[in-house]
């Protein structure tokens, strides 16, 4: 009996060493992703108020790029898809790991940043370009792109832009698709120089959903359409991502007056991701605030289980 006693002892102290470690791990982990969340909350509603605004009489900017260019002169425009909280400046590195985890500040930060694929031009102007975001919850940096898989909200969202130094280019919702993060055709932009015909195909045989009237006039025109594809991580799932494709005809008008970019330079015979696969743009399971809330939830009520079976063998006792 007084083995038993001892064997229960031990046993009680490694159950409750066992339970309090993912109460503590998880508690902190959850502080850590409300932080995360509130210093992105923070750093865009900051950014809002130097959003270029243009003005169509004369094509002005209200704020102007220079004052973004301030702040980083790594902005190379202000990506605005409209139905959704996507509201954000675009900046480019000398690759793509260098913004995954900096703000529009260059500081640290896991939200990291709206950023443009280092392999276009940066003003904009490849026939085909990629604009990476995390996915997060709350609707910050790309979370809204999941809305578009609703076929209700993807019929009811049309319209988006790209302001740049250069003007406000318009761009059209044109389809939506999950695909995996080594599908050359959409992951290396190096592939179109002014030829989307095989991007075209690529998204009428996969796309979850497309606009039809826009995909129409693609297929007839594919020499004269520009794209740009907006990426994100699909929750829980390795390896694939979630793309929504914008779609401008290059005979549309762009608002503003038509003056150089002296920003505008490809960045060629580089590794855009260091030596690394594409960068994974999104939540990891563990930086998931409904991960660690789990494990908070589920070591709690191992706990409380434990105390109370200690109790009974106590009583026993």
């Amino acid at each position: 009996m007084k083995l038993l006693r001892g064997f229960h002892a031990v046993m009680s102290r490694v159950t409750a060493v066992a339970m309090i470690v993912p109460l503590v791990v998880s508690s902190y982990a959850i502080w850590s992703n409300n932080r995360t969340y509130r210093d992105a909350e923070d750093v865009y509603r900051d950014l809002l108020r130097l959003k270029p605004v243009v003005d169509q009489e004369d094509g002005s900017q209200l704020p102007s790029f220079d004052e973004l260019r301030q702040i980083n002169s790594d902005i190379q425009g202000w990506l605005t898809v409209d139905g959704t909280k996507i509201d954000y400046p675009v900046v480019q590195g000398e690759n793509n790991l260098y913004y995954m985890n900096k703000d529009i500040y260059k500081d640290t930060s896991l939200a990291g940043s709206i950023f443009l694929d280092s392999r276009n031009k940066s003003d904009f102007s490849d026939p085909y370009s990629i604009i990476y975001g995390h996915h997060m919850d709350r609707s910050l940096m790309f979370g809204d792109l999941d809305k578009f898989r609703d076929q209700d909200f993807f019929d009811a969202t049309r319209t988006a832009k790209i302001i740049t130094e250069k003007g406000l280019v318009p761009f059209e919702v044109l389809s939506v698709m999950d695909t995996s993060d080594s599908n050359p055709l959409i992951f290396d932009p190096t592939t179109y120089s002014n030829d989307l015909s095989d991007l075209y195909q690529e998204l009428r045989d996969h796309s979850i959903h497309t606009w039809d009237s826009a995909m129409e006039e693609f297929a007839r025109y594919p020499k004269q359409t520009q794209i740009i594809a907006l990426v994100t991580c699909t929750s829980g799932q390795t390896g694939m991502r979630l793309v929504v494709f914008l779609y401008h005809h290059l005979d549309h008008e762009i608002i503003a007056p038509d003056r150089p970019d002296p920003h505008n330079h490809p960045q060629t015979g580089q590794d855009p991701f260091n030596g690394s696969r594409n960068p994974q743009t999104g939540d990891s399971l563990f930086n998931s605030p409904s991960f660690w809330l789990t494990v908070l939830i589920v070591s709690a009520v191992l706990a409380l289980v434990s105390f109370c079976l200690f109790w009974h063998y106590k009583k026993k006792e």
